[in-house]
């Protein structure tokens, strides 16, 4: 049977893969009515420093998302695919890919230090965050991101009691309440990050690939019906589901040029499509 990419969240803009980001996405300095906490202010302040961290994080949570999906293990394509277990570890990924890219030490009750204090890094893909015991008025550095809409945002925030929910859940982790939520001192707010390919190609599309049975008919079949696109290795990989994918892509490139198709660009982290000239 078709394979079906069940959708969920809200409806994916048509201009979804686009990677250009959103003018004005990055907020130079903490929002008013922070002042006097001088270490949020310098937490904001080492991130608003850095003249690529939309870009750069971005990217970490595209690659969070692709290393949960395990698209070359496992054959799935989005985040839809996941059970709700295999979704609440997409945080612990954004926290340790976070901490390695910028090289934030490990700290000594929270998650990391930045800039010398402790910070707790807080990922959700629903409208708000759960807050440990350990994290109560302390920093946290929040990321959500959609998948759908390929948009994420990331902010900064000390989590007072009056910002959080009283009920605790079975785990003693709180939730930031509506009005806390507003209360948050954003970096980078509804930014473009890398969307998902196939969501990008499309259920129909997909279907017509995934009816080929073998790893190199479905690459064969990829390179026939995207043209003049680039094409994330980690696709590449997820339906060639072998040890080699790249490999497959070698035997693509001799396997088309009797249809005028030409694989290009195998050396670098995507491959380009173009009919051949006649």
């Amino acid at each position: 049977m078709p394979r079906r990419i069940r959708r969920e969240a809200v409806q994916t803009p048509a201009n979804r893969s686009e990677l250009s980001l959103l003018a004005g996405s990055r907020l130079p300095a903490p929002l008013p009515g922070f002042a006097g906490d001088t270490p949020l202010e310098q937490v904001s302040a080492f991130f608003n420093k850095l003249t690529d961290f939309t870009e750069r994080a971005g990217e970490l949570i595209r690659r969070s998302f692709d290393e949960a999906i395990m698209g070359p293990r496992r054959g799935r394509f989005v985040l839809s695919d996941l059970d709700p277990t295999e979704k609440a570890y997409i945080g612990l990924r954004v926290q340790l890919l976070f901490q390695g890219e910028f090289e934030f030490p490990k700290g000594a009750k929270l998650d990391c230090k930045i800039d010398g204090h402790e910070v707790d890094i807080k990922f959700a893909l629903t409208r708000t965050w759960t807050i440990p015991p350990e994290a109560k008025d302390e920093l946290c550095l929040l990321v959500k991101a959609d998948e759908l809409s390929a948009r994420f945002s990331i902010g900064v925030m000390r989590m007072t009691s009056a910002r959080l929910t009283r009920k605790e859940n079975r785990d003693r982790k709180l939730s930031i309440s509506a009005a806390g939520r507003k209360e948050i001192s954003w970096l980078i707010k509804d930014a473009a990050m890398p969307s998902n390919f196939f969501l990008d190609l499309g259920q129909d599309v997909l279907n017509h690939i995934l009816e080929r049975r073998a790893g190199q008919a479905r690459i064969d079949e990829l390179f026939r019906s995207v043209q003049n696109r680039k094409i994330p290795r980690i696709a590449i990989a997820s339906l060639a589901l072998q040890d080699d994918p790249m490999k497959r892509v070698r035997d693509a490139r001799k396997h088309l040029q009797g249809e005028q198709i030409v694989v290009g660009h195998p050396k670098t982290s995507f491959f380009g499509l173009w009919p051949a000239e006649g």
